[in-house]
This record gives structure tokens, sequence and C-alpha cells, in this order.
């Protein structure tokens, strides 16, 4: 008797996926982007070293202008002191007899009245350096404006910790002291770090 086997199925080949091309980058777009990106980074140093060269103009101004506040007071000091002795000469004179009676020293005179004249032009110019100084104190108040600004917020802090973010680092601790142009930090060390105001950049 012939016996027959079943032939079993072949089993059924796997389907392959094809692998997807990726689109090649293009080297030009690349390039550029980066080389606006350095553009950029060039453009933002050359502005930071301005505001630096600004920051130490306003500060060398502040200072002229105390050095002007301060000779304004001396000019008004010897002007009232100038003042005062003419008014005390003429006094004298007053008290002196009259014409008809006492022939008066020409000298006297003519110095009393030579006093009187640099008296009147010290006057004239002391308005103008009064002047002068309010126009040179507008602008430096216009000047100062932001510094004051951030003084006054970092005033507010003093005692707290805070972190601020400077153009050297960045310095967190607790806020000691805030000066004219500088704060003062102490850090977890217990080191104490002065930053300039104009070095700030931003603080939390």
């Amino acid at each position: 008797m012939l016996t027959v086997k079943a032939v079993s199925e072949c089993p059924p080949k796997p389907k392959l996926r094809k692998a997807r091309k990726m689109k090649p980058v293009k080297k030009g777009k690349g390039s550029s982007i980066l080389s606006k990106l350095k553009r950029l980074r060039c453009q933002l140093l050359r502005l930071t070293k301005r505001v630096k060269e600004l920051a130490r103009d306003l500060l060398e101004v502040i200072g002229a202008v105390g050095d002007l506040r301060n000779d304004v007071s001396a000019v008004r000091s010897d002007l009232s002191s100038l003042g005062n002795t003419v008014s005390a000469l003429q006094a004298r004179v007053g008290e002196l007899p009259s014409a008809a009676e006492v022939r008066p020293d020409p000298g006297i005179q003519a110095a009393i009245d030579a006093l009187s004249n640099t008296l009147s032009a010290l006057r004239n110019d002391v308005s103008a350096l009064q002047t002068g100084f309010s126009a040179v104190q507008a602008g430096v108040s216009e000047l100062t404006g932001p510094l004051d600004t951030l003084r006054s917020l970092l005033t507010a802090r003093i005692g707290t910790t805070i972190t601020i973010d400077t153009d050297a680092g960045t310095v967190t601790g607790v806020l000691t002291a805030v000066g004219t142009d500088f704060v003062s930090v102490q850090e977890a060390s217990g080191a104490i770090v002065i930053i300039r105001l104009e070095s700030i950049e931003s603080f939390v």
C-alpha cells in the first residue's frame, strides 16, 4: 500500500521595509547661520564694551560735578565775605564828615569804587556759574536715572539673600550695603564681595 506524506507549506517571506532616504543638509545654509551668530556675538561684545566705557565716563562726570559744586560753594562764600567787607567800608564812609567839612581822600574813594565794581563782577560770575551748574546737574540727573533706579531697588533688598549676575560672573549671598556706585554681598563662606553698579546685568 502506497503512503503519501503531506508536504508542509513554506513560511511566507517577510516583507522588507524600504529605508527612508534622509534629506542631505545643505552646507551653505548651516554656515550662513553660524556666520550670523558670530556677527551677533561680536556686536554684543562691542555693545557691552561701549556700555562699560559710558559707565566710566558717567562716573567721571559725577566726580567733576561734585568738584564744581564745591567750587561754587567756595566762590559763594568768598563773595559773601567780600560783600560784608564792602558794606563795612561803605558804612565807615557814611560815618565820615560831609564834603563841606572834610575833603575826602581820593585814594580811599577810588579803592571803595574798585571794590564795588569787583563785587558786581563777581556776582555776575557766580550767577553764570550757577546757571551752568544747574544745566550740568540736569544732564547728570538724566544720565544717572537708571543707576538711581537700580540703587533704589537694591536698597530695598538689603539684608536679604540675592543673586547678582555681572559681566564677570554670578555672585550669591546676603546684600549687606548699597553705596553710591557699588554694593557689597557677603557670600556663604563669609567673604565680602564688592560689585560696582555699572557691572550689574540683572539680579533676583
